[in-house]
């Protein structure tokens, strides 16, 4: 088996730290950095990686127990790859590459071949403070070169501690001519044992007898029980009888009372229960009876202690219908204020109104300033006029300010035409320079409209083709040095 890359994870110092080991036929690769590097960090990730890591770890000064990670990817002899994660747990902490799903341990044990944690830290997980005692050890070893070869061989540092300690246990379980040791009190023991046996074995003839003595007494035993087990059966009868008498007789007793019985009407399970309800339900009405009858005995004699003259009750359907309608009356009291106030408002108004109007009339005489319905529609058709005229008039407004700006450009362009024909001037560029406008010259310049307008006044077919206008600014036509001028005679 081979490390194909070590994943730190989150472990030690190390944060998402690879180690590489490529291409894996390459048989060493050594890693080396100065002192707190954390080269014994990545060779205890090394190991966790494989047997897990300890519960109580020392690496977790920078990341928590929960976060702990190493990943790894092995290659065995096969040629087979196998990449996990390793994570801080007690239970499942091996899973898959992507951290996802747990991994079987025995996935691992085929690549380890068997090599337990302990064995693994001792051949390929020794590090500097292991080397100094090994060293040690190997001083003590003395001059026996073999154990200092084995010891430096197979890794066992302390070979003579362990040899002691071995003699020493052998020597307690077993010394020639010992009794205490364990195996030495347990050959005694055996001993004991064995003659104990012997003095308790029987001849054929005494087990014979004994067997058939066994064999009756079985016998006789088998009788005994069943003969136990009907007596039991029996007296088991006898007392359920003996328990069942009283009720046998209480049973005849009902059934005799039961036929002066036999027309009586079966009630429902919980009637106690509704009768209990009912009876309580009762006690209460009677009490409300009672307490409502001293209290209409009270209105009764209230009534009749009360007299009624009777020009009163000849009036009471009168009095009934006031009633009524005191609610009515009592609203309108209130509101009456309130109606007041909007009536003189509202006839303060009217009468500025009719004072604007008409001032030598009066409220009562204001009805005969109705109008008639054949006014009222003279009055529409005024206004739906009225409205068409001033639509009228905007649109006429607008054409005339359309019509005052066409004025102005065609003022300007006489202008310009007249100017034109005052000096008798046409402009020719020359071969290297690019044709220009003349209208350039007079700000604002002409519109398009009147451009076009003038050019087909001063500007014959073929002389299109030969006079080429371009902008110049009128006083620096005569230092325009490429220019050829010609007047408009030539051209007639």
């Amino acid at each position: 088996m081979k490390f194909l890359s070590l994943n730190l994870i989150a472990f030690g110092p190390f944060t998402q730290t690879v180690l590489n080991f490529y291409p894996p036929e390459k048989g060493l690769h050594l890693i080396y950095g100065p002192n707190e590097a954390g080269k014994s960090s990545a060779l205890r990730a090394l190991r966790c990686a494989l047997y897990g890591i300890p519960e109580r770890s020392v690496d977790d000064f920078v990341h928590p127990y929960s976060k702990m990670r190493i990943g790894a990817t092995l290659i065995n002899h096969t040629g087979h790859q196998i990449g996990f994660v390793r994570r801080k747990g007690r239970s499942g902490t091996l899973r898959d590459a992507d951290d996802a799903e747990p991994l079987n341990e025995g996935i691992l044990s085929e690549f380890l071949s068997g090599v337990d944690e302990t064995l693994f830290s001792t051949l390929f997980g020794i590090d500097h403070a292991v080397l100094v005692n090994g060293g040690e050890e190997i001083i003590k070893g003395g001059g026996d070169i073999g154990q200092i070869l084995f010891s430096a061989g197979s890794g066992i540092s302390d070979f003579r501690k362990i040899q002691s300690d071995i003699q020493a246990e052998a020597e307690k379980l077993f010394k020639p001519g010992g009794k205490t040791p364990l195996i030495n009190e347990s050959i005694a023991t055996l001993k004991n044992t064995q003659k104990v046996l012997r003095d308790t074995q029987l001849s054929g003839s005494d087990w014979e007898c004994h067997d058939r003595n066994l064999h009756d007494a079985l016998s006789e035993k088998t009788a005994i029980e069943n003969d136990l087990d009907d007596l039991i059966r029996s007296n088991n009868r006898l007392q359920r009888i003996q328990h069942a008498l009283p009720s046998i007789g209480r049973r005849k007793d009902c059934l005799t009372d039961l036929i002066h019985y036999q027309n009586v009407i079966l009630l429902p399970e919980n009637f106690s229960e509704r009768r209990h309800h009912l009876i309580t339900r009762l006690h209460v009405s009677e009490s409300e009876v009672r307490q409502t009858e001293a209290a209409l005995s009270e209105i009764m004699q209230s009534i009749a202690e009360i007299q009624i003259p009777e020009n009163l009750l000849i009036h009471a359907s009168q009095i009934e219908l006031f009633h009524k309608k005191l609610g009515e009356f009592m609203k309108d009291s209130l509101d009456r204020p309130r109606l007041a106030g909007f009536y003189s408002s509202h006839l303060s108004d009217a009468m500025s109104i009719l004072t604007a109007i008409r001032p030598d009339l009066t409220l009562d005489q204001a009805d005969s300033l109705k109008l008639k319905k054949t006014d009222m529609l003279a009055i529409q058709e005024l206004g739906s006029t009225y409205e068409n005229l001033v639509g009228q008039r905007q649109a006429l407004n607008t054409e005339i300010s359309r019509c005052t700006i066409n004025l102005e450009q065609i003022q300007k362009t006489i202008a310009f035409a007249h100017a034109l024909n005052s000096h008798h001037v046409a402009i020719m560029p020359h071969a290297d320079q690019k044709p220009v406008s003349l209208f350039s010259v007079f700000q604002p310049k002409p519109s398009k409209h009147a451009q076009r307008h003038l050019r087909k006044q001063f500007c014959r077919p073929a002389e299109n083709r030969a006079l080429m206008l371009f902008t110049v600014p009128f006083h620096g036509l005569r230092q325009h040095a490429g220019s050829q001028f010609q007047t408009n005679e030539s051209f007639g």
